[in-house]
């Protein structure tokens, strides 16, 4: 995916499985926390999880709404439907399901 104003050059690596690995093009000046230190941020960005179908991730997002998480809307990403939230230390998640080419998978 080309860079944009908002969203930096992205690759979506295929890993099998139904699991993959999106790989972002940063400058390095802008990567936080120390690379080489333990618990320091460094280059990885958030982890995602899958789940079967957008209307599992529908169920979790009002689950975590309940649980009074910090979360965002489910959004449309590419061919995955993506749902970030952060954790109690603040790490930023993603639980993502794929979308048909309708959209409504």
């Amino acid at each position: 995916m080309a860079a944009t104003d908002d969203h930096p050059r992205m690759a979506i690596i295929d890993l099998g499985g139904g699991a993959a690995l999106n790989a972002f093009e940063v400058a390095e000046e802008s990567i936080v926390g120390e690379r080489r230190a333990m618990g320091g941020r460094g280059p990885i960005d958030h982890f995602g999880l899958a789940v079967d179908s957008r209307a599992t991730l529908d169920v979790l997002r009002e689950r975590m709404v309940a649980a009074g998480a910090e979360i965002g809307e489910i959004q449309r990403l590419g061919g995955e439907w993506s749902l970030f939230f952060r954790d109690p230390d603040g790490m930023e998640l993603d639980v993502c399901a794929h979308a048909g080419p309708d959209g409504t998978d």
